[in-house]
């Protein structure tokens, strides 16, 4: 969830998968989003290089949805 404030966005988890993003500040809810779905292709990412050298299917984290 972002909520706007004085001076921009304020970004509050509502997933444990957007924890690190908790309590951020962004200057845009646009900039806010941007970051959410970036966290979310990292973790895609880094699941499918893991999976790769295991030789196991990569991990789908689903798609971030902010309100």
């Amino acid at each position: 969830m972002v909520v706007s404030e004085e001076r921009g966005f304020r970004f509050f988890s509502s997933e444990r998968a957007f924890d690190s993003l908790d309590g951020g500040h962004f200057g845009s809810a646009r900039a806010a989003e941007r970051a959410a779905r970036a966290l979310v292709e990292r973790r895609r990412h880094a699941g499918s290089r893991a999976a790769y050298h295991l030789g196991a299917c990569p991990v789908s984290f689903g798609k971030a949805v902010l309100s």
